[in-house]
């Protein structure tokens, strides 16, 4: 089934890059510089802020669509709505309730106990969960929450659960309710709304192109044998090839995440390896990582100096795209904790001559208050390197950086000898 699938995608490919040959020239920035779910979720939230007359008339208006039957009303005295808080993709919530949106429009895979994680988190603002809402948003609306991110259970216990796309609510609430309804004044606004709206009809093949959509259509039937008219086999069909996908998409996902799981064993391996030749305190260290995600992150260090109190570590900081994209990782020296914990550590290294030059030599730079960073170069993009390079990379880069953190681990044992 797969192989036949690929073949339809590649054979679709090719035809729409002649018709597209075909069509009129369109020039619309989101194309160009691409937008992922982050940005869709930040063009949402933003629209949704959109104030007027005390009243948030896109906000009322999309609530119409996504709750028909729930006259759901937030406090515009109280109401906060923001994006990527707490990881929540997009939150809406007063002091009463809440809506959390997930947005899925480029088929993300659900993370572990998601929903789940972001109820949770909601609740500690004091909402309960009758009063938790939860919109999964999809570009078509195929794509179905995973039992293990929200259950059937939790979705009782929430005050609803919706299903949305773009395709069909937020592409019409634009052209419907939101672009005629702006001011004269808005006229950013407008412009603005217009590039989005025509980068979503291209993404669901809407735009005016000579028609470029009716001859894919007419191309697709062909290749699918509808031109004869349709029967339950070819129906069947047709409903196989989006599930295919969704499936094909899941595997995809997992073989992605290849990359970050080598990233993850190859550091896992040099540290509970080598640390000791590096570290005079005889204990464990800790790995806590985030490879998986908008915002990767991996924390190195020992478990002594990393609780409420101080957390002081080597961190990398990277964006999900990096390990096919760059070429380059973010590095830090990284000091977290209580205040004066932090500040009598850090105040102990600016004074220390022997700490300023293993910086220097490393080639790492203070930047605020908390960071010592740098950015690792690679010979090419992680994803693409085979695993002895990996490795090779990887230990490089610890070998360089453990005396550094061994250095400040001594410093911080003079500084809370005392405690």
């Amino acid at each position: 089934m797969y192989d036949d699938l690929l073949k339809l995608i590649d054979d679709f490919n090719e035809r729409y890059k002649e018709e597209q040959e075909k069509a009129p020239y369109n020039l619309c920035l989101l194309d160009l510089c691409g937008a992922n779910e982050n940005a869709h979720t930040k063009i949402l939230v933003q629209l949704l802020k959109y104030k007027a007359d005390e009243k948030y008339p896109f906000l009322e208006s999309l609530l119409e669509r996504w709750f028909r039957n729930i006259n759901l009303r937030f406090d515009c005295r109280k109401i906060e709505i923001t994006f990527n808080k707490d990881f929540i993709d997009g939150l809406i919530k007063d002091d009463q309730k809440a809506i959390i949106i997930e947005n899925k429009i480029h088929y993300a895979q659900d993370q572990e106990k998601q929903i789940e994680r972001y109820v949770k988190r909601v609740q500690e603002y004091g909402i309960e969960i009758k009063n938790i809402y939860v919109v999964y948003l999809t570009r078509y609306g195929d794509k179905k929450v995973s039992e293990d991110s929200c259950s059937e259970k939790l979705k009782k216990e929430l005050g609803g659960f919706v299903e949305s796309n773009y395709c069909y609510c937020i592409l019409p609430w634009l052209k419907e309710d939101v672009l005629p309804n702006c001011k004269l004044k808005d006229d950013n606004l407008v412009s603005a709304l217009k590039q989005y709206i025509d980068h979503l009809d291209g993404m669901f093949y809407q735009r005016s192109s000579n028609g470029m959509e009716e001859n894919l259509k007419n191309w697709l039937n062909e290749k699918l044998g509808l031109q004869y008219g349709w029967t339950k086999d070819r129906y069947q069909k047709l409903l196989e090839i989006p599930e295919g996908m969704q499936r094909m998409n899941d595997i995809i996902e997992k073989i992605k995440q290849e990359p970050h799981e080598s990233f993850r064993k190859i550091t896992t391996g040099f540290w509970q390896d080598n640390f000791k030749e590096h570290f005079k305190i005889t204990e464990d260290p800790i790995i806590y990582d985030c490879l998986y995600g908008k915002d990767p992150y991996m924390i190195i260090g020992l478990r002594k100096w990393n609780d409420d109190a101080r957390m002081i570590h080597l961190e990398w900081k990277m964006i999900e795209s990096d390990f096919f994209e760059k070429q380059s990782f973010l590095f830090c020296l990284h000091f977290e904790g209580k205040k004066e914990n932090v500040e009598s550590i850090l105040k102990t290294l600016d004074e220390d001559d022997e700490f300023k030059r293993m910086v220097a030599e490393t080639g790492m730079e203070f930047v605020d208050s908390s960071h010592y960073k740098t950015n690792i170069s690679l010979d090419k993009e992680f994803a693409f390197m085979n695993n002895e390079n990996r490795k090779e990379f990887l230990y490089a880069t610890y070998k360089k950086y453990a005396p550094l953190l061994d250095y400040v681990y001594e410093k911080c044992e003079e500084v809370y000898k005392n405690e």
